[in-house]
């Protein structure tokens, strides 16, 4: 999503793609763990499913329920608390000024260094994917 709103705001000038572009690493950041916590949960349901377990899978939503409702608290009260701070811990603004202002490259490095950026996640994934598999840790 962050890529539509950096292409929304692209005509608007530097300091707006940078304001927005700069929101990805810390979103991705805590929406990890909410993904994460929510795999888990999916996984455990799943398996109780296939296996006929209609009480697991009633008790185990239940639980992904309230673990959405106290974790989406918990995420919400610190990441409101840690606000005024987050800006000077992400690394993306200052990079993005940094290649902008002294190093004299425009928006197309800076969305090059962005998609350079995910096809390394990208591969780094595939990669951890194709480990586990061969290992036998994917269970099938």
């Amino acid at each position: 999503m962050q890529y539509v709103d950096t292409a929304m705001v692209g005509h608007l000038g530097k300091e707006a793609t940078s304001a927005v572009s700069c929101t990805t690493t810390i979103s991705w950041l805590v929406g990890t763990f909410s993904w994460s916590i929510g795999m888990a949960f999916l996984a455990l349901i799943s398996r109780s499913h296939g296996a006929g377990l209609t009480d697991k899978v009633k008790r185990y939503t239940g639980f992904a329920f309230l673990s959405a409702l106290i974790f989406g608290t918990l995420t919400a009260v610190i990441s409101c608390s840690l606000s005024p701070f987050i800006p000077m811990w992400m690394i993306r603004l200052p990079l993005t000024y940094i290649t902008i202002n002294y190093l004299h490259l425009g928006l197309n490095e800076v969305w090059l260094c962005m998609i350079a950026d995910n096809v390394c996640m990208a591969v780094l994934l595939a990669l951890c994917y194709l480990l586990t598999r061969k290992r036998g840790l994917n269970n099938k």
